[in-house]
């Protein structure tokens, strides 16, 4: 499923390049460095998938104490850090050319969708240096459930409080976007490439989890036996 991800990812973004029009604009400063948002968006669309999963490991474990839980926590806090820096890392690369600096304090989208980022960073950064108990679980899954909030909260920024950052698009009225349905085209091949190599991660990961437990416990076991012998 990766491999599809990724293959439909690269077509997407080859045609981003080389077939999606141009868009010529008197109030742009880079119109060129605009095809950077066929691996933008989608990106930042996988970070948000990739939060929503988070949210419900999160709540597994803190209302169940499911194991499948906390590793689904821990894989989805990985892949949200992952997508959220390619998101902002294209996004700063076109902020530079098209503003003249990579990032606007002021524009609270682009604060809270930063906000979430760093917060998948910090749940990961747990991870690997906290003690992996169950007091260690419930903070790490209460930060990943209330953090999840940073989501609504981005989207409304999309409609409330548009700054320097271009206005959604997708979720809108193609009418009034003013895009070619090419570009279009090409967003939705981004979005479903995203959402497949997400979920083959997710599942591979996953998988990666559950050997690593069978062998933590399988250690275990021979280390008590040899302490008893």
């Amino acid at each position: 499923m990766q491999v599809i991800g990724l293959l439909l990812l690269l077509i997407s973004l080859i045609l981003g390049l080389l077939w999606a029009p141009s868009v010529r604009s008197d109030s742009m400063n880079a119109p060129l460095a605009q095809r950077i948002i066929y691996l933008h968006v989608p990106a930042a669309w996988a970070t948000m998938i990739a939060s929503a999963v988070l949210l419900f490991g999160s709540a597994k474990w803190y209302l169940s104490r499911s194991q499948k839980g906390w590793q689904l926590h821990r894989t989805s806090a990985r892949l949200t850090a992952l997508y959220g820096a390619i998101a902002l890392s294209s996004g700063m690369i076109w902020g530079t050319v098209e503003w003249g600096k990579p990032w606007d304090w002021g524009d609270v989208r682009l604060n809270t969708f930063a906000a979430l980022t760093g917060l998948a960073f910090f749940l990961v950064s747990g991870h690997a240096s906290q003690p992996d108990d169950e007091s260690t679980r419930d903070v790490l899954a209460s930060i990943g459930l209330f953090g999840f909030m940073l989501v609504p909260l981005t989207y409304i920024a999309t409609r409330l409080w548009q700054v320097q950052h271009p206005g959604p698009v997708i979720l809108t009225n193609s009418a009034d976007s003013g895009l070619p349905k090419e570009m279009i085209l090409i967003w939705m091949l981004g979005f479903a490439s995203m959402t497949i190599l997400l979920v083959g991660q997710i599942s591979t990961s996953m998988r990666i989890e559950q050997v690593e437990e069978t062998i933590g416990n399988m250690q275990c076991a021979l280390d008590q036996k040899g302490g008893v012998m």
